[in-house]
């Protein structure tokens, strides 16, 4: 993919993708030409589900406190600004199965759907997952499954591999959607190594790795 223009999208939720209760309630995208930032939108989403579970969730991962999620724009409010964001450019996530599934389930099913095909909204030009990149050029830094496959970074984690400084806070939609943008152009133009002891790493150029599976893979 040419580094030119790429979009990332990030989404906060209230649980993984297995708690069929889980929703988006914060999303937040960036436009990046020439690897930096040109047009951002975030926002909270107030989601047709928020169980006392999940308003824990959070406010203990994200700090989003359940008043300001019930106060937010409804979903279908929320996607035409992402839209205006997005439109048909390549958008990549840091963990994009997880967004993906999360995206498809608070935007474009139920009463959503009715809406978004209302008003001609349309789901992301889902491109590439950051981390399986991520994870397959820093192999070597990887922890491992029990049965020595690498296991998947965590946006954090790379973060601090590459020694990237943070913009806003960790677990909030923007800051991981700009921290993911600058990773992902980094790897893109060959620039970005990895910095352990001091001493600059680049990536390994090794083969192909192909995970097992997406099943227990965290989420970013």
């Amino acid at each position: 993919m040419s580094i030119k223009t790429f979009c990332v999208l990030d989404t906060e939720t209230t649980g993984l993708t297995r708690d069929r209760s889980a929703r988006v309630i914060e999303v937040a995208v960036a436009r990046f030409e020439d690897g930096q930032p040109v047009a951002t939108f975030s926002s909270l989403v107030r989601p047709d589900v928020l169980t006392e579970e999940g308003a824990r969730v959070a406010l203990d991962i994200c700090g989003i406190h359940s008043e300001d999620i019930q106060a937010a724009p409804q979903p279908w409010e929320v996607w035409g600004g992402v839209l205006e964001v997005i439109g048909s450019h390549p958008v990549v996530a840091w963990n994009m199965p997880f967004d993906q599934q999360m995206v498809r389930r608070s935007f474009f099913e139920g009463e959503s759907f009715e809406h978004s095909k209302r008003l001609r909204q349309y789901p992301p030009n889902w491109s590439e997952c950051a981390m399986l990149r991520f994870t397959h050029q820093f192999e070597q830094y990887a922890a491992r499954w029990d049965n020595g496959e690498p296991r998947w970074f965590r946006l954090e984690t790379a973060a601090r591999l590459v020694e990237m400084p943070w913009e806003g806070q960790a677990h909030r939609a923007m800051a991981d959607v700009l921290m993911t943008g600058r990773i992902y152009a980094g790897m893109l133009a060959g620039t970005l190594v990895a910095r352990t002891g001091g001493v600059e790493h680049p990536p390994s150029r090794g083969g192909a790795w192909h995970p097992a599976g997406t099943d227990g893979k965290p989420s970013a």
